[in-house]
């Protein structure tokens, strides 16, 4: 699937690398998590304290036991440290989290940044009535970091993004229905696609079994 410069996701963020803060040391290349083998969930996170964004999180987290039952894993990254510890303590994803300092895998994935142009993303009634539903639901969370930064969400399964949305104003989050659909979808395009590679390769076998225990001239 192809962002706004008609690049795919997945080969801008081949060799982008973050950090695992849990030990301080760069990750390896996202295009070996991405090309794993298994779905990749990959949420990048707007703000750690934002409720809407612990929200949204918790949302996406419903689908850890698929994805796994799939060889998968979910993945968040962060652009800032701000909130990242109450994040983890909350536990609010369920995957690991990473922090993406130098915003290089939100730049290569032309995520949307707000200003005096849109109102700071607060110009969206969407983004007040997200509010409330958060604060009606408890989610703690506060003011701390860069809230103009927008975040995104993409489905990678067998090494190609499957699903994509780019965050456009704060209220905006990822539809897990979509996201559920579109897992299933491509697990079921690609046990199809694989069928039949299989069983030529089965036929194949057997012949050369065949051949190999024919009696010799």
């Amino acid at each position: 699937m192809d962002g706004p410069d008609g690049k795919n996701a997945a080969d801008v963020l081949h060799d982008i690398r973050v950090t695992d803060p849990a030990t301080g040391k760069q990750t390896a290349p996202l295009g070996e998590l991405i090309d794993g083998g298994g779905p990749v969930l990959l949420h990048l996170v707007r703000r750690f304290g934002c409720p809407l964004c612990r929200e949204a999180a918790a949302d996406l987290s419903t689908m850890a036991g698929e994805v796994q039952a799939a060889g998968g894993r979910l993945v968040a990254i962060g652009c800032q440290t701000e909130g990242l510890e109450e994040f983890v303590e909350g536990s609010f994803f369920a995957g690991p989290v990473w922090v993406d300092a130098d915003k290089l895998a939100f730049s290569a994935l032309k995520l949307h940044r707000s200003g005096l142009h849109d109102g700071y993303g607060f110009l969206d009634p969407a983004s007040w009535s997200a509010m409330w539903r958060s604060y009606q639901r408890g989610v703690p969370g506060d003011l701390k970091g860069d809230g103009f930064q927008m975040g995104g969400t993409f489905l990678f399964v067998g090494g190609r993004c499957v699903y994509d949305h780019r965050m456009t104003s704060h209220g905006d989050k990822p539809d897990v229905d979509e996201i559920e659909a579109a897992l299933r979808t491509a697990l079921t395009a690609s046990k199809v696609t694989a069928g039949p590679a299989a069983a030529a390769s089965g036929v194949a076998g057997s012949e050369a079994a065949t051949a190999g225990d024919s009696p010799r001239a």
